[in-house]
């Protein structure tokens, strides 16, 4: 039996991923303006939220057993690739403040 079709949690998987990227490059530019730390801390937890929705439904997409899973594998990726890279970029620079 051949999936036909995409599954609206993939679908939102991948959206949230997306909207999760641009706001990792959002944060990055207002902290080279020199926005303030306020501004910059409610991007970052904006990010991280996003990446949070779009793993999750990432994952429960993957259950689904007649709907396609591409875009659902996507933004697991997605979400978990910039997570991590931001968590790494806050890391190092808490540690560079020592």
């Amino acid at each position: 039996m051949e999936r036909e079709g995409y599954s609206g949690l993939s679908i939102s998987a991948l959206i949230f991923s997306i909207i999760g990227f641009l706001l990792f490059f959002t944060w990055f530019i207002a902290a080279a303006i020199d926005a303030p730390d306020s501004l910059v801390g409610l991007i970052i937890f904006g990010q991280f939220l996003m990446n949070l929705i779009g793993l999750g439904t990432g994952i429960s997409s993957l259950f689904t057993t007649s709907k396609k899973r591409l875009f659902g594998i996507l933004g697991i990726v997605m979400s978990t690739s910039t997570f991590l890279v931001t968590l790494s970029m806050i890391l190092i620079g808490l540690r560079m403040m020592e």
